[in-house]
């Protein structure tokens, strides 16, 4: 049987591979083996799939070009500066970290105030994040659900005046373009 020589393997990567290999009960090589086979089994669309999903998820959003501040933040050694609101990178792991690593995971979300998203076999699971972005999250929902009631009261008025117009028959007929734009006015206020 043919054999295979991995070199220069990151101390971090084994580190994890023999945890992976002790909590399945396995030798470190086997559990490699493993690892590789599963890999080498999977059919070629699996790349596209998740392309797909990718589009998917982005379909309909539009980006502001930032190559320009992106080239900016790049150091004279070529490597991306981290620059708050220029570029975020998704900090994504495998929900295995969470038993091995989670002092590393608690310190991103903590520094970078950055979720921290795991996965489960290439799909999100959970997402982790600091208590002081959480409740950001929080306050953030609960004033959008309390703007949210209060124009959905504003409407519902403007609709019962319209129909008690109706009703009345004074009635003055405007294009639509033009009773949105009322309507919005008188929300404003």
């Amino acid at each position: 049987m043919p054999q295979l020589l991995i070199r220069n393997l990151e101390d971090e990567t084994i580190q994890r591979l023999k945890t992976l290999a002790k909590s399945h009960n396995r030798s470190l090589q086997g559990e490699v083996k493993l690892l590789l086979e599963e890999v080498a089994r999977q059919p070629d669309e699996l790349p596209l799939a998740i392309a797909e999903r990718w589009q998917g998820y982005f379909a309909g959003r539009s980006f502001s070009d930032r190559t320009e501040q992106v080239r900016q933040g790049r150091s004279n050694t070529g490597k991306l500066r981290c620059l708050k609101g220029v570029v975020s990178m998704p900090h994504i792991h495998p929900v295995s970290d969470l038993k091995n690593n989670l002092n590393h995971l608690t310190e991103i979300c903590r520094k970078e105030h950055e979720p921290v998203y795991l996965t489960r076999k290439g799909h999100g699971e959970l997402v982790l994040m600091g208590m002081e972005e959480y409740e950001n999250l929080l306050s953030k929902l609960k004033a959008s659900e309390e703007e949210d009631a209060e124009i959905e009261a504003l409407w519902v008025a403007e609709i019962q005046e319209r129909y008690r117009s109706i009703q009345e028959g004074t009635v003055t007929c405007i294009p639509a373009e033009e009773a949105m734009k009322q309507a919005r006015e008188r929300i404003k206020r």
